[in-house]
């Protein structure tokens, strides 16, 4: 083993002996001062490019669409924001045929809360970043129910829904779930306020009937069994061609002032 090691070394130190040695034969000393800013001339081609780009960008997303008057919140069930997105929904998809309601899985909202002041484009671009199209499902009451169950395991989705009483009058639906199932009852009151202020109740029935046909707004995410919707792949369904960032950011424009609406469009029963 010895006698290896001590080749090793010889050959090691013939091969080093053998190489070129190089010498400076000169230098030059340069000092640089590192500053804080970076000067304008040393901005890249690729920046000069960007530039103005960026700049319009900035512009366009720092445009005011509308004002909150409140601050409106992200919440299990739907919250203010989740309210807000559902009202735009039921308001573009009822301008072109009937709708029953609408349903937006909360995963889609990316911001917590769009505080009282400016609403921006830039703003709307955060709160909801993905190109979700407005979908119409066309769905028999049996998948219907099967859907809100869904949503309720999931802790609520934001909705909106609304039924028409006497072929005029629109009332605002508030489904009550007890253990993720949904309660479903044969009649149900609400109040009309009349010309001298005084108050008219008015009975009337949410059930959703198994065989009857429902027809709701939502994204093709969730239309395309997102979410765990497999359910809904099959169903019936007309495709709007529509964001819904930019439903919302229209929705907002049409409104200027926009105030929260807190009220729970989903209970649960203990």
């Amino acid at each position: 083993m010895k006698l290896y090691f001590f080749f090793f070394l010889f050959i090691s130190f013939q091969f080093l002996s053998c190489k070129t040695q190089y010498i400076s034969s000169s230098h030059t000393e340069n000092v640089y001062t590192i500053k804080d800013t970076t000067s304008s001339d040393t901005i890249s081609s690729i920046e000069h490019f960007l530039k103005p780009y960026r700049d319009s960008l900035s512009i366009i997303m720092g445009e005011v669409i509308g004002i909150a008057e409140g601050d409106f919140h992200k919440q299990k069930g739907g919250g203010s924001l989740g309210n807000l997105i559902t009202d735009a929904m039921y308001d573009e998809a009822s301008k072109s045929m009937h709708i029953d309601g609408a349903l937006f899985n909360p995963g889609g909202i990316r911001m917590p809360d769009i505080m009282k002041g400016n609403i921006t484009k830039g703003k709307m671009l955060e709160l909801l970043p993905f190109d979700n199209e407005l979908m119409i499902l066309e769905i028999k009451g049996d998948i219907l129910i099967k859907w809100l169950n869904h949503t309720a395991s999931a802790g609520g989705w934001p909705t909106y829904f609304r039924k028409k009483i006497n072929n005029q009058l629109k009332i605002d639906i508030q489904f009550k779930f007890k253990n993720n199932q949904l309660i479903q009852n044969e009649t149900d009151t609400a109040y009309q306020e009349k010309a001298d202020g005084s108050m008219h109740m008015i009975v009337f029935s949410s059930k959703i009937n198994s065989d009857s046909t429902y027809f709701i707004a939502t994204n093709d995410y969730v239309a395309n069994g997102g979410d765990n919707c497999d359910f809904l792949k099959d169903q019936k369904r007309t495709s709007t061609g529509i964001l819904i960032r930019n439903l919302v950011s229209d929705y907002i424009q049409s409104k200027k002032n926009i105030y929260p609406k807190n009220e729970e469009r989903i209970q649960f029963e203990k």
